[in-house]
Order: C-alpha cells, then structure tokens, then sequence
C-alpha cells in the first residue's frame, strides 16, 4: 500500500530533494487536507492519483510548506482556454498519474492531446507505455503547467499548456521567471507506487 510516507520517500529520491523539506510540504497538505488524513502507522491512508498529484505540484511550485497549499489550488485551476470545458491542469494530472499505474497510458495520450494546438498523430495511433516520453514544465511567479508528449521516444512533442484565464497576473511585478520540470521518470515512479 502506497502510504504517505512511502510517497514522500519515492518523490524525494526520484527527483533528488531532501525528505525533511517533502515531508513538511506533505505535512502542510495533510492538514489543509489536500492529501488523505485517515489513521497513521498500519491504518493509514492509502494514498490516491489525486494525493499524489497535489503533492508533485506542491514541492515543485511551493517555495515553502506553509504555501504549499493555495499554491496547489492555483496551479490544479489552470486550463487550456477560457471557454467552459476546458480541463483544469489538477484533473489532468491526476488522470495521467492513474494511467501509468493502470498501465493505460495510449489511451490517456489519446484523449488528452486533443487538447494541443494542432490535430495530433498520437490520438490514433497507440503505444506501448515505456515508447511515451514525458515532461511537465510548472513557470512562477506566473503560473503556468506545460506537458509535453512524445511517442515513439525522439521524436516531435505534442504541447498542452495550462494558464490563468479569470485571475490577473499583472499584480506580479517580477520580471524574473523559475521553470521547473519533471519527467515520466518521476511520474513512473509514482504511478508504479500507487500500483503496488
């Protein structure tokens, strides 16, 4: 069972940060219950998709435990477009870290590159899971998620970028921009904990 902190250990490794400063964003997340807070030791909670993808936000855009969560929320709210259906990054997020745990993931790419600018060759043809190459790009102080997906590995990536639509953005006076990215390494190994 994929407890938190067998979450915490696997995102701290795999994406080489200290386990004291996961734990702590975790613990923050716990308590503003955006990770599953049922029992402790072998009561746990087990965690899910959803837990898992709020945590991969949090320590990537969070520069500390105590704003780990409205980060979460902010970064879970951005979406594709404006328009009504558009998908909110978290949903998306969380599908994707269901689908390399289910093993599901062709018919993941399938349904989520529609989303990029350009009629994509991935919604029709299919892959196995390990030929899927991923990155997800978080930018602050503006939020902004990119995911890029490549199938067969090596070639052109199908881009599906996540914005701010209602929120304005002209309050942040920063000129400097952070970009951080993940790979499916990380989402992998998440993906495979849930599983296990």
């Amino acid at each position: 069972m994929a407890t938190l902190e067998r979450l915490v250990t696997t995102i701290a490794e795999v994406e080489g940060l200290g386990a004291e400063r996961v734990r702590a964003i975790a613990r923050a997340m716990r308590e503003d219950r955006l990770i599953a807070t049922r029992g402790r030791g072998l009561s746990a909670a087990a965690m899910s998709d959803r837990d898992a993808a709020n945590l991969l936000i949090a320590v990537n855009v969070a520069d500390t435990a105590r704003m780990a969560p409205a980060m979460v929320r902010r970064y879970r709210r951005l979406r594709t477009s404006p328009r009504a259906g558009s998908p909110p990054f978290g949903v998306e997020l969380d599908k994707l870290v269901a689908a390399v745990g289910t093993e599901t993931m062709a018919d993941f790419v399938s349904s989520f590159v529609c989303h990029a600018s350009q009629r994509s060759r991935l919604i029709a043809e299919r892959y196995e899971p390990e030929d899927y190459e991923l990155e997800i790009q978080f930018r602050k102080p503006i939020p902004e998620a990119t995911i890029y997906v490549t199938a067969p590995r090596g070639g052109r990536p199908e881009v599906v970028r996540f914005s701010q639509t209602a929120e304005s953005s002209s309050a942040i006076v920063s000129d400097r921009t952070v970009t951080i990215m993940i790979t499916h390494r990380t989402i992998l190994a998440v993906g495979q904990l849930l599983r296990d």
